[in-house]
């Protein structure tokens, strides 16, 4: 509780603004009628003027207001000489909101010689009620009142002494006409003159004359010295600290009805801290305090019916209190309203209202009414945007000594809003916001320490200290802030465990925003342990508070989450919440639910519609979005290049690294317009400066591409490097690759590249890195490694990791035994995270364990698993289906089902099953049946599909079904070939190495042989150790000889092994 703040008085110790409350005007009423009852002119009736008086109190006690007005105007019609009448009748109408009429009545009153009229026409002077505001007329009645004695009129003399308003300033003058007032019993002047003594402001403080005033008012049960008594206790000031005297005077103002000391006793229990148990007593001393008067007291209980805080939330009734509190002239409520339909709490966001609200505050001067108003100068939301206005409002604010508006003033300066960007400017406004314990411009200074921004040199150590300090002072944005800037990792080195913890303290301190951070770390699955179950605990309960952003990741998470089952329907419901509450993302998915027709029929307009309402609010993934469908002509939408530029160079304009890309590759690739792959350049070259990982990324592919010609594998490596040391695994995971297509490779940097990106969590490349070891790429075969790189990645639960693991497991290999048991757990996990090839080597471990370890029921559920997505629609799960149907040690053994399952999936296009289909006519049907294994495998290699081609140039070279035509088996061998194949290239190097068909060449049969073995293809590898063994078209190298056998080895030759082991060399 801070001290006291004195107004002047009225005609009692009451505030008058433009609208006087009805608490307020009862004690008026009731000081009046005590004063006609002993100034009555004794020729008129004593005894009628009473019953007016008594009466007139009555009316108003019962908010009668129009009844009390004509009973004071018989009243003076009946006896116009009468002066209080005047007074009585003035402070109603001031109450009804009737200024002016009010100050024609004291006038009246003055006249007659009334002193309360002449009191209250010198406030109607100094406020500016129903008259220009003229501080020397109002000096001039409260003189004339004072000069007739009239206490009140020298307590607000005394006030303006104090203050040097249209009078000279003189402390001393106060405290004597103060004095004056408590010699006649005011209470409330005793007070006035311990404050004085208190506060060190208009005299040197002395605290034992503070407290003999003080204990004088509280002898007279004066309650507004008790409870500044209390905080004297409660703060040690001029006594010793002594929180149980505090609180038993704040008891001792509550026994005698006091508004403040029931407030304060609400809040002796925390309200950070409350439990259902504490809360019927707090609840109790606030309602009471807010029967009593206190606005602030009924302001909290609407809040508490707002946020739905142990109470059934009521969000139109808490607005009604909000709203009847502002119709009272209550200025906290007219700011939280104007902060509601800004952000939206309990309300549809409407930014004309919420400066509505501002300007009646600010109107009434209050500070943050008048900073929040230069916002929405500044941001242009509810009114024009004016940087001038906006920076003279937060002038007007900063000379009240708010906090807040010198960080608005070093925000304007830093950003450059209608002005030059000025950083030490801004520093030097953030500086005096810091002297005042802002905690936003303390905040803004960890900002700028930690990016640095000339001619602040960057000071992360600093930057987070200020953060730090920010964060205590109770900004929970700053931990939100660090959180972002380590997921980020663009000026923090990443680190995704500390960005966990920060947003954790942050959303622990009651940051809602913080909270959707968590959330949002747990559905994109970048969180240690993602818990999808605790980001949908955080998003309900965000929800309730009608966070547009709560109820979009809630959709998101039913539209394309991993592990979590996709509802359109779900997604659509809320992203429609989140878009009626004004969300600009909610737009963006809308829009693609429409465009991509998920769940819903496609309707492209209605995409467009969305696209351009997120654009409308500042989205540029709308902007791009809709820069595509006019460059495409999507959805049969007439195509229309201007429009899509500007939609594309609008997001790019803002920074928008999607859009800058866009834009690239338009020029780049000549979409919709001349090719210019220079211009695409020089477009990702100019955005440089954004040190973005994304437009590095950029650059490395459309180096490695080429312009114009000509392509730079090391200035691609370069810029994919510095994608990685912002902290960008997939920049090194790129890195890597190029390092490998490299003219000389170097094993040590490749192996580096792919290290740093795993360390950073990115499955391919540790996918890379493993397949590295299980493959011998670069260096040698040993699954250990392997095993450790994939571990990793254990927790992210990825299913093609657990693959992966599976295979190495059930292979085995001399570095790491066969673990059959470790296998399936693997697999299991796999199948669990609906993992389709994981579904199936499960399936196969419990077969071969059955009967024993597993029983029917296990294994039947895993095939009704598949059988479950390839009636959905999926191919993959139709192949694996028809696999497990040709096995014959298999349950589920049925010939007949697996051609129905390999036929389903080729009539949904896939040519793996056609071929297969082939070599089920050819192998296993009961009868063979070669011409229908050939027409299946001409529909694969129709469909492109090199195994294919490659079965047919195996026909037509061993006449199998077919008369022998070694042209046309070379024919397709090289069709296959071109697919990838390097077992086509090995069979083209037998025609060549044999002369079967064409005339033999040694040379070109080794040829074709490396580019086999380029493809991992161990047969090449073999016969090239074979070569060399016999010298056929070589020298005889055995060193070399060997080297290839070692490679075919690991690469699955048995026939090398068998040469190898008899040979006694350990090719492992």
């Amino acid at each position: 509780m801070g001290y006291l703040t004195f107004f002047n008085k009225c005609s009692c110790n009451i505030t008058i603004l433009k609208i006087v409350t009805f608490f307020l005007c009862t004690i008026v009423a009731t000081q009046i009628y005590a004063q006609n009852a002993t100034k009555v002119d004794n020729s008129q009736n004593n005894s009628a003027i009473e019953k007016i008086d008594q009466d007139g109190f009555l009316f108003l006690s019962q908010n009668e207001f129009e009844i009390a007005i004509e009973h004071y105007q018989n009243a003076i019609k009946k006896y116009p000489q009468h002066p209080d009448f005047y007074t009585s009748l003035g402070v109603i109408y001031m109450q009804t909101d009737q200024p002016k009429l009010a100050v024609k009545h004291f006038r009246e009153g003055d006249k007659r010689g009334a002193d309360s009229s002449t009191n209250m026409l010198g406030r109607c002077y100094q406020d500016g009620i129903g008259v220009n505001v003229d501080l020397v007329k109002a000096a001039t009645a409260y003189q004339k009142a004072a000069d007739s004695n009239d206490l009140n009129a020298i307590y607000n003399l005394a006030m303006m002494h104090l203050d040097g308003e249209a009078v000279a300033y003189d402390p001393k003058k106060a405290i004597e006409m103060l004095k004056q007032c408590a010699a006649k019993n005011d209470a409330s002047a005793m007070h006035a003159i311990a404050h004085i003594y208190l506060s060190d402001t208009y005299v040197k403080h002395n605290y034992a004359t503070a407290m003999l005033w003080l204990n004088k008012a509280i002898k007279l049960d004066y309650t507004p010295a008790i409870m500044e008594l209390a905080n004297c206790y409660q703060e040690g000031i001029g006594v010793t600290k002594d929180q149980e005297q505090a609180q038993q005077l704040i008891e001792k103002a509550a026994e005698l009805r006091d508004p403040d000391a029931f407030f304060q006793l609400a809040h002796n229990i925390d309200s950070n801290t409350i439990t259902q148990a504490t809360f019927d007593q707090y609840y109790e001393n606030l309602n009471t305090s807010a029967q009593l008067g206190n606005m602030d007291a009924r302001l909290e209980i609407a809040r508490l019916f707002m946020d739905g805080r142990f109470v059934v939330r009521d969000i139109e009734g808490a607005l009604n209190i909000i709203e009847r509190l502002t119709e009272e002239g209550h200025i906290p409520s007219m700011v939280e309203l104007g902060v509601y339909y800004a952000k939206g709490n309990g309300v549809k966001i409407d930014f004309a209202k919420s400066v509505k609200y501002y300007k009646m505050a600010a109107d009434l001067g209050d500070p943050t009414a008048i900073d929040n108003l230069g916002y929405r100068y500044m941001t242009g939301t509810g009114v024009e945007k004016n940087y001038d206005k906006a920076y003279e409002l937060y002038l007007m604010a900063a000379a009240t000594q708010l906090p807040m508006a010198y960080y608005h003033l070093g925000f304007m300066h830093e950003r450059g809003y209608g002005r030059d960007i000025d950083i030490a400017q801004a520093v030097k406004f953030y500086k005096v916001g810091e002297e005042y314990n802002c905690d936003s411009a303390i905040h803004a200074l960890g900002i700028l320490y930690i990016k640095g921004k000339e001619p602040v040199e960057p000071d992360v150590k600093r930057g987070i200290e200020y953060l730090d300090k920010s964060f205590q002072m109770g900004t929970a944005e700053s931990y939100l802030m660090l959180g972002a800037l380590y997921q980020d990792g663009i000026h923090l080195e990443k680190d995704l465990e500390k960005a966990f913890q920060y947003y954790k303290q942050a959303a622990d301190k009651g940051s809602l925003d913080a909270g959707l951070a968590l959330a949002r770390m747990h559905i994109e699955g970048i969180a240690l342990k993602p818990d999808l179950n605790y980001a949908k605990f955080i998003l309900r309960r965000c929800m309730q508070l009608d966070m547009p952003d709560a109820y979009y990741l809630y959709g998101r998470m039913h539209y394309n989450t991993p592990n979590h089952q996709i509802n359109f329907e779900i997604a659509k419901k809320n992203f429609l919440k989140a878009y009626y509450l004004g969300s600009a993302d909610a737009c963006d998915f809308l829009g693609n639910i429409y465009q991509y027709a998920r769940g819903v029929d496609q309707d492209v307009q209605k995409a467009i519609k969305y696209f351009e309402q997120g654009y409308e609010r500042g989205s540029m993934l709308s902007a791009v979005s809709l820069g595509g469908i006019y460059i495409t002509g999507f959805g049969g939408v007439k195509k229309d290049m201007p429009k899509a530029i500007n939609y594309i160079k609008f997001a790019a304009q803002n920074k928008n690294t999607r859009a800058i890309i866009f834009l690239s590759d338009i020029y780049y690739h000549g979409t919709g317009t001349e090719a210019d792959q220079q211009k695409g350049l020089d477009i990702l070259l100019k955005h440089e400066e954004l040190n973005h990982p994304e437009i590095y990324k950029k650059l490395s592919r459309v180096y490695f591409a080429g312009v114009n010609g000509k392509k730079s594998i090391m200035l691609a490596k370069q810029y994919a490097i510095k994608a990685g040391e912002l902290s960008d695994p997939q920049g090194y995971d790129m890195a890597a690759v190029l390092e490998k297509q490299d003219v000389a490779p170097n094993k040590e940097k490749y192996i580096e590249y792919l290290t740093k990106a795993t360390q950073m969590g990115h499955v391919d490349a540790t996918m890379r890195l493993a397949h590295s070891y299980i493959d011998g790429q670069f260096f040698e075969v040993d699954y250990k490694k392997a095993l450790r790189a994939l571990r990793v990645l254990e927790l992210k639960n990825d299913p093609a990791v657990h693959n992966l693991l599976g295979k190495i497991y059930i292979q085995g290999h001399p570095t790491l035994p066969a673990d059959e048991t470790k296998a399936f757990k693997h697999f299991k996990k796999a199948a669990k995270y609906g993992d389709l090839e994981g579904m199936y080597h499960a399936y196969i471990f419990m077969n071969k364990h059955y009967p024993g370890d597993f029983d029917q029921i296990e294994i039947e559920d895993m095939f009704l698993q598949l059988r479950s997505r390839a009636e959905k629609g999926s191919v993959p799960a139709m192949r694996w289906l028809g696999q497990i149907c040709l096995g014959k040690d298999f349950l589920h053994y049925n010939l007949g089902h697996s051609i129905m399952y390999y036929q389903k999936a080729f009539e949904m296009g896939d040519s793996k099953a056609a071929y297969i289909l082939g070599v089920i006519h050819e192998k296993y049907v009961e009868l063979s049946n070669m011409s229908e294994a050939l027409k299946w495998y001409e529909t694969a290699a129709n469909m492109g599909y090199g195994p294919g081609f490659n079965e047919l140039g195996v026909k037509y070279q061993k006449g199998m079904g077919v008369e022998v035509d070694f042209d046309k088996a070379m024919t397709y061998y090289h069709k296959a070939a071109a697919t990838g194949m390097g077992i086509a290239y090995t069979n083209i190097a037998w025609f060549y190495a044999n002369g079967e068909g064409v005339e033999k060449d040694m040379q070109e049969a080794i040829r074709y042989y490396e580019k086999a073995i380029q493809l991992k293809d161990h047969i090449a590898m073999y016969h090239m150790g074979i070569l060399f063994t016999t010298g056929n078209g070589v020298a005889k190298n055995q060193k070399t000889a060997i080297r290839y056998f070692v490679l075919a080895a690991r690469n699955g030759s048995a026939d090398a092994k068998k040469i190898l082991e008899r040979n006694k060399i350990n090719w492992q």
